[in-house]
């Protein structure tokens, strides 16, 4: 396994959407999800906790009109009972609908195995499987999904490799420790060229500090990168990030979120 910190964030041009699961240095469940975005569309946006459920909603209805409201308006993050759910699109409703069926005894990752097994679509006039990667060649963006439960938690990422690929991750929470994943490699390329997608297993990663703390490092990590090693020297492609913790007695939810707008 890699494990990197903020820093090794912080050097990547462009990472597209991702999220981090573990738990912080006082052992609660945390979710960090972000967004990023090179098109105006994809960047008229903004993350909200609303309905209890942090939720991507528009800034700009017009400028998304411009690209694909069914891959860019969801929920991101979805706390159930003691489950967090999060995903970079509509397949977190799906995780969340099925959670209601989950069989006792069966892993996390088993869980999502199911849950991807076969086709679901969704909008009109031309569906979109939730269990495939996202139709927006010649990216072909992944769909990348997590759940975690009960100091365990599981990743999803389903993506094109000449031909639908789908995996699945297992592993145990500990405290000051999670998972990265993200939809592309960091790497940025011209528009005619094809994003690198996320390829190996998910990396470790270092949490520390408080909820804000942590906020606040991811969203300046994902800032504008300066020097002659960038494609885009001083671009911003931040939309949001939210950032998730249950209290310590598992009552309740605390959600902090960023967004550019």
């Amino acid at each position: 396994m890699v494990t990197v910190n903020l820093n090794w964030l912080s050097n990547q041009e462009y990472l597209g959407r991702g999220f981090l699961i573990g738990q912080t240095e006082q052992a609660q469940d945390i979710v960090v999800y972000f967004v990023t975005g090179r098109s105006e569309s994809s960047r008229a946006r903004k993350l909200e906790f609303f309905d209890g459920a942090v939720k991507t909603l528009p800034t700009n209805q017009k400028t998304l009109q411009e690209g694909n409201p069914f891959l860019l308006i969801y929920n991101a993050i979805i706390p159930v009972d003691d489950f967090l759910i999060v995903g970079n699109g509509t397949q977190t409703d799906l995780i969340h609908n099925v959670l209601r069926t989950k069989k006792e005894g069966s892993s996390l990752s088993e869980f999502l195995a199911a849950t991807f097994s076969k086709s679901v679509y969704v909008g009109s006039p031309e569906p979109i499987d939730l269990t495939s990667y996202e139709p927006d060649p010649p990216n072909f963006t992944p769909r990348i999904s997590g759940i975690l439960h009960r100091e365990r938690a599981a990743i999803a990422i389903i993506k094109n490799v000449g031909g639908l690929e789908k995996q699945f991750f297992e592993f145990p929470l500990s405290p000051g420790q999670g998972k990265f994943i993200s939809t592309y490699t960091g790497q940025n390329v011209p528009r005619s060229h094809v994003i690198p997608s996320f390829a190996g297993e998910p990396l470790d990663l270092v949490i520390e500090g408080n909820l804000t703390d942590i906020l606040e490092k991811f969203y300046h990590a994902l800032g504008p990168k300066f020097g002659s090693g960038y494609l885009s020297p001083g671009a911003d492609f931040r939309v949001g990030v939210a950032a998730v913790i249950r209290s310590k007695d598992n009552s309740k939810i605390i959600p902090v979120i960023k967004n550019r707008c």
